[in-house]
Parts: C-alpha cells; sequence; structure tokens
C-alpha cells in the first residue's frame, strides 16, 4: 500500500504578471462641456421578496441623465453589453 502522507499541502501565491490598472481618462474632469461625449456606468443591486435584482444605468454626463437602464436577476457580462 502506498503511503499516506499528513503533511498539510504547501500553496505557492504567485503574483500576477500582468497589470489590471486601468487608465483614468477623465482625470477627475466630470463635467464635459458637449452632451453624448461622456458617459459613464454603474450596476447596483436591488433587494426584493426573493432575494435581489441587478440594476445596469447609463448615465450621460452632461446631462446627467440616464440613457439606458437594465434590469436582471443575474450579475453577468450580457447585463452590461445589452444595456450599452
Amino acid at each position: 500500500l502506498p503511503k499516506m502522507s499528513t503533511a498539510n499541502p504547501k500553496f505557492l501565491y504567485a503574483k500576477p504578471k500582468v497589470s489590471f490598472a486601468c487608465p483614468n481618462h477623465l482625470n477627475q474632469q466630470f463635467n464635459p462641456t458637449e452632451p453624448n461625449r461622456v458617459w459613464t456606468s454603474d450596476i447596483s443591486y436591488i433587494p426584493v421578496k426573493n432575494g435581489f435584482v441587478y440594476l445596469c444605468v447609463i448615465l450621460d454626463l452632461y446631462s446627467r441623465k440616464v440613457i439606458a437602464w437594465k434590469v436582471r436577476t443575474r450579475m453577468t457580462t450580457s447585463l452590461v453589453l445589452d444595456t450599452l
């Protein structure tokens, strides 16, 4: 019979070599001078009777108006793409 090890396995953490940092294109300038030049998006969750729904909103920073929104029961890539 093979001998069973009682030692805990050692896990080595390898730091990712890819940078996940995104450039800040707005540089804190949140007041564009023309409509439809800068849009922003956010995903929020809303508690409902049986759990949560997820709301994705796209906002035009010039007018500060919502230009698109979708609600889904799952937070997925398609939620964002369908909103766009």
